[in-house]
């Protein structure tokens, strides 16, 4: 019989590299010969009209996200509410993996009512845990003394940790006197081909389209639209935006309902276009991890506000570290990058994934 192996991470979030990253870690799993099962831990919803509005977006608007939920995540929990709902789901598993995303930045998860159950504080000592790219999101470790001490005590219980970062190593041992490996993020697990098979053309907009530099930006302000803009134009193509169309908040008192500020490309066309784009500017994590698989020119503008440590790390383990700006770089800092050599790149990512994959082995043996 197969081991059953659940996976906890940030799977709700309606966010491109959330989905592809459990949809990555899923099938990796699959591929090794494990039966892997999504937990889907949430947190509980306002009362109200502020629940209403959250339910109406995520059943009619995510249109997106739904999709790709329902396409790619075959193996899934009903939604969990609840600590002891956990402790009965962990019973039936043989392991568990926490991971990845920033699953250890309590701003993202402990102060969001999850408690340290991304800690594994639910699954029985019998079983396996394991962290798998497991993010704190910044170079410092979020919380209290308290906080440091009880997920000191839950790390000495894992079978084999692993962080996303190379500053997670240093916190895991600094702070909570643990061993942890420094893996790729579950996304550059697989190949370009594992992509290409839930790309469907019907989905991509402007398919024919071939010369166009791609704006994927999490936070759109002014001096980031430039940078885009100016590079558009130097490479002489269309600029194409492939994440919401607006960055209007909705507000009763003003009654505005920007439906487009929930209205995403499809899963097809975002990753279609990243692959065929001509450019990529981006200040997206996985944004970066997506231009590095297909091969891309890129920059990524430093997004301070989501955690910068995470895109060094990211950057610096391929040598890329030239890529990150600032967004009041000056024009010479980003319109004359040399071109990136991928040869010595590609053997990076194949090196790496090679001892990636070896400790998941490893871990759930």
């Amino acid at each position: 019989m197969k081991k059953r192996v659940g996976i906890l991470t940030l799977q709700f979030a309606n966010n491109y590299g959330g989905f592809l990253q459990t949809f990555a870690l899923f099938t990796s799993l699959k591929k090794l010969g494990y039966s892997p099962l999504i937990i889907n831990r949430r947190y509980p919803l306002p009362n109200g009209i502020a629940s209403m509005y959250l339910n109406f977006v995520d059943t009619f608007i995510n249109g997106s996200f739904n999709k790709f939920r329902q396409r790619q995540f075959t193996s899934i929990t009903e939604p969990i509410f609840s600590h002891e709902s956990m402790k009965d789901v962990a019973k039936e598993l043989d392991a568990v993996i926490v991971g990845s995303d920033q699953v250890w930045r309590l701003e993202y998860t402990k102060n969001i009512g999850f408690g340290y159950n991304m800690f594994l504080d639910f699954v029985p000592k019998e079983k396996k845990r394991i962290s798998y790219a497991a993010s704190f999101g910044t170079d410092k470790f979020e919380g209290n003394n308290e906080d440091i001490s009880v997920v000191k005590d839950l790390l000495s219980t894992f079978s084999g940790i692993s962080v996303r970062e190379s500053s997670g190593v240093d916190l895991c041992s600094n702070l909570f006197n643990a061993h942890a490996e420094h893996v790729l993020d579950p996304t550059m697990l697989l190949k370009v081909e594992d992509y290409d098979t839930i790309i469907i053309p019907a989905e991509v907009s402007n398919i024919n389209d071939k010369h166009f530099v791609v704006q994927y930006l999490l936070d759109p302000n002014p001096k980031r639209k430039t940078i885009s803009t100016k590079i558009a134009k130097k490479y002489n193509g269309n600029l194409k935006n492939i994440y919401r169309a607006s960055d209007t908040d909705f507000s009763i008192k003003k009654h505005i309902f920007p439906s487009s500020k929930h209205t995403f490309p499809s899963f097809s066309n975002w990753l279609w276009s990243i692959k065929n784009a001509q450019f990529v500017v981006t200040d997206s994590f996985h944004g970066v991890v997506f231009c590095i698989l297909f091969n891309k020119q890129f920059v990524c503008i430093a997004n301070t506000s989501r955690g910068v440590a995470r895109m060094d790390s990211l950057l610096g383990m391929f040598g890329l570290r030239s890529r990150l700006i600032d967004e009041l770089a000056n024009e010479e800092k980003y319109l004359n990058l040399p071109l990136i050599d991928y040869n010595e790149v590609n053997t990076l990512i194949d090196f790496n994934r090679e001892k990636s994959i070896n400790f998941l082995i490893n871990s759930l043996s």
